[in-house]
């Protein structure tokens, strides 16, 4: 486990609690009807709206209270400290690890995130409301992108969601943080109101669809805000194996002290490398070495279990994977262009498949009735696909040429990343070959 140098183990569980799913408990507490197999489209059926409870009405206007607080505050800074321990595995594990938060609206970020036993190894995150760079110390290698919203793009990256995950803040730096947690909770219970060290805090536990607990306790008066969080996860090892992970956090907030322009300022140390993605550049490799290259091959899954094979024989057809899963907020909004570009490309020769990483087929088969996505997705429910294609950025797409050589790689849901599929896909209908470079 030491193999990631990095937040580990407890990023290489939470990895895998991604990259396995967990339960089915949004099928079972958002009443979804079940979807027609895979091999058939999903019709859009507009989702149910259960009625609320008090204790949901209570836990919808705190959450929206957090939100608008965030939201009106200029500038504001969040220090997590995290406690997390295992129970199942062998050995067990612990460990702590510390994340820092600093936003200024609109649009700056900087997040710090380090392991308590070793706090040079350090992932540091920098918007400056233009970029997104993304550096790993010491390995010394960085990722930049282009971006519209750091808030959602942030999460693209696998791990940087798993280290938002671990510290439980994940859902803080959201730009509609009431919207995407409200979307996920199956379960909500008042723990009613306490005073710890002359302050009021309101508790309460909820259940995520993805199986995950969350007990938290929300600070009232001007910036409510959460200051304690225990989060407890189920994760799956393999189909007959599981453990449990505990993770207690505590959160330091600071909306008075103006920061410094320069926390906003990507710097880039000397002899840094560049890479298209942090976690496979760490653990496999950069993905730049797979275009022009034969695809390697993968398997695929439909919501009834069948398999499916890609990229298969040479032929005609241009096949474009798009790799997505529904807590990545950017791959999510991404569809429907993804979908308007499936009907005009698909007349034209090209193969659209979309592909979920790592999720169960009860959250998929939710998640797709409420978004009225016709298409058939299938799955990689343990990534290994999309291991195999060097990358864990969602959403991205994979261009695959009619001789199956891999032609290009394209991360993030920005409008220039669409612009740049649709160049290549052009290109490649006209016969001609893509020299482009992972995006």
């Amino acid at each position: 486990m030491r193999s990631l140098h990095f937040i580990t183990p407890l990023a290489l569980a939470l990895l895998l609690a991604a990259m396995t799913g967990t339960g089915d408990l949004a099928a079972q507490q958002r009443g979804a009807q079940e979807s027609p197999d895979a091999g058939s489209t999903v019709p859009a059926v507009p989702a149910k709206t259960a009625q609320l409870t008090p204790a949901q009405r209570k836990f919808d206007a705190a959450v929206r209270a957090v939100e608008q607080a965030l939201r009106g505050a200029p500038h504001a800074s969040v220090k997590v400290e995290s406690t997390w321990q295992t129970q199942g595995l062998n050995p067990e594990a612990k460990g702590t690890n510390h994340v820092s938060v600093t936003v200024a609206n609109p649009g700056k970020l900087r997040l710090e995130a380090s392991p308590g036993d070793n706090p040079q190894s350090k992932l540091t995150i920098v918007s400056d409301g233009k970029t997104l760079s993304r550096l790993l110390s010491p390995q010394n290698i960085y990722s930049q992108t282009l971006t519209r919203n750091p808030y959602e793009d942030l999460q693209a990256d696998a791990l940087t969601h798993q280290t938002l995950e671990g510290s439980g803040a994940e859902f803080l730096i959201r730009s509609d943080l009431h919207g995407t947690l409200m979307s996920q909770i199956v379960r909500v219970e008042d723990q009613g109101l306490r005073e710890e060290k002359g302050r009021q805090l309101q508790g309460f536990h909820f259940v995520l669809a993805s199986g995950r607990e969350v007990e938290v306790q929300m600070l009232g008066g001007r910036h409510p805000v959460p200051v304690a969080m225990k989060t407890t996860l189920i994760i799956p090892v393999d189909d007959n194996k599981k453990f449990q992970m505990s993770i207690h956090s505590k959160l330091t907030w600071d909306f008075q002290s103006q920061p410094d322009p320069a926390t906003f300022t990507p710097q880039v140390p000397k002899g840094a490398r560049r890479v298209a993605d942090l976690l496979h550049a760490l653990t496999v490799g950069d993905n730049s070495a797979l275009v022009g290259q034969p695809a390697p091959r993968i398997q695929l899954t439909g919501l009834d279990g069948s398999q499916i094979e890609l990229p298969g024989p040479p032929g005609d057809d241009v096949i474009v994977l798009y790799f997505f899963a529904t807590w990545a907020a950017p791959s999510v909004s991404d569809m429907p262009n993804i979908q308007r570009l499936r009907d005009e490309y698909t007349k034209r020769g090209v193969r659209f498949v979309p592909v979920d990483v790592g999720e169960s087929v009860e959250t998929l088969k939710a998640f797709m009735e409420k978004a009225g996505i016709r298409s058939t997705v299938h799955r990689d429910p343990k990534g290994e696909a999309i291991a195999a294609l060097r990358t864990t950025s969602l959403p991205t797409v994979v261009i695959i040429a009619p001789d199956r050589t891999i032609q290009a790689f394209h991360a993030g849901a920005q409008p220039e990343t669409k612009q740049h599929l649709r160049d290549d896909l052009d290109a490649l209908l006209k016969g001609q070959r893509l020299a482009r470079r992972p995006q």
